[in-house]
């Protein structure tokens, strides 16, 4: 079935690109197909998740507008009771399923309640409307409140069949020995394309020992050394032996090259050195002749003061070629003292926002003084160079020395703005609004061979905010300035397009 479904996407991208080049013919000013990215904030305050069936905690309404791939990705942090099992979902329905479907998180103790997560799954879609869910539940250990607050994003990331970018993608399923030596956990095997660039990342949950230091990691190598980059996983202690990871990297490729997701036992070794992981590890291959992009460093300081106000770790600066999106992404660990509350976010200034703009941690214990973290943003740019930071602060809580140290990888992947379905190329090459971004008024164009067609803007969540007709070869102008502020889509007809509202 998996050769017979590849034989279709390749006939797939063979037709469509004929069809591509056959409307160039009619208009060279047509788009490439390009990856396209949404994303939605949650912000669930004191939700009661010990229910019967698992709580839509937010969705996100994507356009697809032709076959093709995308990741689903859902992080953030949790706050709970630690003796509350929180399980945590993306998904492409309002469900979930053991292992593999979700990633179960504890709070270390309550007054260390708040932990980072990461969950990701890839799936194959066809065209249409799709919706896509962050869900949780309280579920098998619940001597807690049943209580969680959750805040995070929701992103999706589609990547077409008939683009030269490729999404690949397999699930995690090891269990055994990581002490002896390194452990391949999965590997993503090479694509016959360009010399470009993959961004790598590996996510889920872990069960281990107490005592055990697990090390995780993506690489270019099945064999991997401490020093060359990686995340800590440790039990809590022998009640609470469920961790989670998130760990990224981006590696320059060929069509040689095979990358991995890697697991090893070291430095704390008082357990059994066995462990089991589920999860997902994913490439987002983008060729370097590609409108997206992709910037990246890696993030590794040691004590770092960071009391007083935001400090800015560090900084990427893309150049965009027309308006666009950034997703910024930031993922790894930190070590702190006692006492202090470690604030660290992705931001467009050296600032940071509550609730869903940034993540919030304390150290587990005293022998445990490791907390992973995932953290991402999707951002409008302007053409030109645009500048974004990953932040900290020591804040609220402040008992401890107010020094961080962190390991971790910092990446900005642009995407192209003006994305168009590749199946409604001539309807889209009469299909403009303008100004973009715009503020009180937009003007919308179609081509005089349309009719009347349906307009409607959204928002990220899928939500109608505006619905409308507008009349083939005349010019409809839209009073905007009731629409709130952000990234809209604005649908005519079968196409749709990204609107930038100040």
């Amino acid at each position: 079935m998996l050769t017979l479904y590849r034989k279709f996407l390749l006939m797939k991208k063979i037709l469509l690109c004929g069809i591509a080049s056959a409307v160039t013919l009619v208009s060279t000013a047509l788009p490439p197909t390009e990856p396209q990215v949404a994303q939605t904030s949650i912000n669930s305050v004191s939700v009661n998740l010990r229910t019967t069936s698992p709580v839509v905690l937010g969705q996100l309404a994507f356009n697809v507008p032709e076959a093709g791939k995308v990741s689903v990705r859902f992080d953030g942090y949790c706050v709970s009771d630690s003796a509350d099992l929180i399980v945590l979902a993306a998904s492409d329905d309002r469900n979930w399923t053991p292992n593999e479907g979700n990633i179960g998180i504890y709070a270390a103790h309550n007054s260390s309640a708040g932990r980072s997560f990461s969950h990701t799954r890839v799936y194959d879609v066809l065209p249409g409307l799709d919706t896509f869910f962050a869900v949780g539940q309280n579920f098998v250990t619940t001597n807690g409140s049943g209580l969680a607050s959750v805040y995070g994003q929701l992103t999706v990331e589609f990547f077409p069949a008939s683009s030269n970018a490729l999404l690949i993608h397999n699930d995690i399923y090891y269990s055994g020995d990581v002490r002896s030596t390194q452990k391949v956990l999965q590997k993503v095997w090479p694509v016959s394309e360009p010399a470009g660039m993959v961004a790598l990342h590996i996510d889920g949950q872990t069960w281990s020992d107490a005592g055990d230091r697990i090390m995780v990691t993506t690489y270019h190598s099945p064999s991997w050394m401490v020093g060359s980059g990686s995340v800590v996983v440790m039990a809590y202690n022998n009640n609470q032996k469920i961790g989670v990871f998130s760990h990224s990297g981006v590696y320059n490729t060929n069509s040689t090259d095979t990358l991995y997701a890697v697991a090893r036992n070291v430095v704390d070794v008082s357990g059994s050195g066995s462990a089991s992981f589920y999860g997902s590890l994913s490439g987002e291959y983008f060729p370097s002749a590609g409108v997206a992009q992709i910037a990246y460093k890696d993030v590794e300081l040691n004590d770092v003061f960071i009391r007083r106000a935001p400090v800015s770790l560090d900084s990427i600066t893309i150049n965009a070629p027309v308006a666009g999106f950034a997703l910024v992404q930031w993922d790894g660990y930190i070590t702190s003292q006692a006492g202090d509350r470690m604030v660290l976010a992705v931001s467009a200034n050296r600032g940071w926002a509550s609730g869903p703009g940034s993540v919030q941690l304390s150290m587990p214990y005293m022998n445990n003084k490791y907390n992973l973290f995932s953290h991402s943003r999707l951002f409008p740019v302007s053409a030109g160079a645009n500048t974004f930071y990953c932040v900290a602060e020591n804040w609220q809580d402040t008992l401890g020395d107010g020094k961080l140290d962190i390991a971790s990888n910092f990446i900005v992947k642009y995407f192209n703005s003006s994305l168009t379905a590749i199946n409604d190329l001539t309807q889209a090459a009469a299909f403009s609004m303008y100004p973009n971004p715009a503020g009180n008024l937009l003007n919308i164009q179609t081509g005089q061979q349309f009719g009347s067609l349906p307009l409607t803007i959204y928002d990220l969540a899928g939500r109608s905010l505006l619905q409308t007709e507008v009349k083939g070869g005349t010019l409809k102008q839209l009073d905007i300035s009731g629409l709130p502020s952000g990234v809209l889509l604005v649908k005519c007809g079968q196409v749709v397009k990204k609107l930038v509202k100040y």
